[in-house]
């Protein structure tokens, strides 16, 4: 069997799904193309920012958001449906955006979440 080298980066970039990955602090490590496209941002803005700090939210959605995300950290896979959240737009404003949101925890060679 003949083993293919894959570019998982730009694998990764040339997914039409948005995608985003952020650290144990919720801070961005990496993102897509496709997630770029959709929030109208650049890696630059987003590369180290706490989440709710590049996408500031009222405390209830923020809460409601936060909740999958600690159930990530602490290892279980979650989806969230119509979860809502605002994105600023260029020349449009703060629009609201509805995802379906999968949340995924990736594990070291330690099984460490």
């Amino acid at each position: 069997m003949r083993r293919l080298a894959i570019d998982f980066e730009a694998l990764f970039q040339s997914m039409p799904t948005p995608f985003m990955v952020l650290d144990r602090d919720l801070r961005f490590i990496a993102m897509n193309n496709a997630y770029l496209a959709m929030t109208a941002r650049t890696r630059d803005d987003l590369i180290g920012v706490f989440v709710f700090d590049a996408f500031p939210e009222s405390g209830e959605r923020q809460e409601a958001t936060r909740r999958p995300f600690q159930l990530a950290l602490a290892g279980q896979e979650n989806t969230v449906k119509r979860n809502v959240f605002a994105i600023e737009r260029p020349g449009i404003g703060r629009q609201d955006v509805y995802w379906d949101v999968h949340h995924t925890p990736v594990r070291d060679v330690d099984g460490m979440v």
